[in-house]
């Protein structure tokens, strides 16, 4: 109806009417019980898939990387602390790269997208080109990600840092431009 799309458009100011339509469906389809179910089923599914992605990167990164090139000696405790201590870092910084990205506009949908070209992409150069080549050498694959890596991240600093200048370039202009309004006779 009318009203709940009004309500959505003031609790969510600034979204398309399209991402906010699973919450309007609940809002006029269930009762208030069922509503908490719902989001609680939600955020359980959610935390479910970023608990094993965040282990499974977590201990790849532990065992294949800190323990094979860093610490080969380490043991099971120490691994385990360093394992808690990396997927704390990724949670941290998955949740400041997603709250840097949504200060300047997008869905979370959008988000997630861009964090997986940043990622994902640069990932999978190395192993479509394993499968396509005969006879690489063992570091080939690691340089071509730690390359491809780099260029994302490169490539994600300078989006968000000209973007962040353009949007101080505009608020300037708009402070300039409605200063001189005032002045003109």
């Amino acid at each position: 109806s009318k009203t709940d799309q009004m309500t959505m458009i003031e609790l969510m100011p600034g979204k398309p009417l399209a991402e906010c339509s699973y919450i309007l469906m609940c809002r006029r389809l269930l009762p208030t019980g069922l509503i908490g179910l719902v989001l609680s089923a939600m955020f359980a599914a959610t935390m479910s898939s970023i608990d094993t992605a965040f282990n499974w990167r977590g201990a790849i990164l532990t065992r294949d990387i800190i323990q094979k090139y860093f610490m080969p000696n380490a043991s099971d405790r120490a691994l385990l602390l360093i394992g808690r201590v990396v997927t704390f870092l990724m949670g941290m910084a998955v949740i400041v790269l997603c709250a840097y990205m949504y200060l300047f506009g997008g869905s979370l949908f959008s988000i997630m997208f861009d964090l997986g070209a940043f990622i994902l992409i640069p990932a999978g150069v190395p192993i479509i080109f394993g499968l396509l080549t005969k006879n690489t050498r063992k570091w080939s694959g690691f340089f071509a990600l730690l390359i491809g890596l780099s260029l994302g991240l490169i490539k994600f600093i300078f989006r968000f840092a000209f973007m962040k200048a353009a949007v101080t370039s505009l608020i300037d202009s708009l402070s300039a431009g409605g200063a001189q309004d005032d002045l003109a006779p």
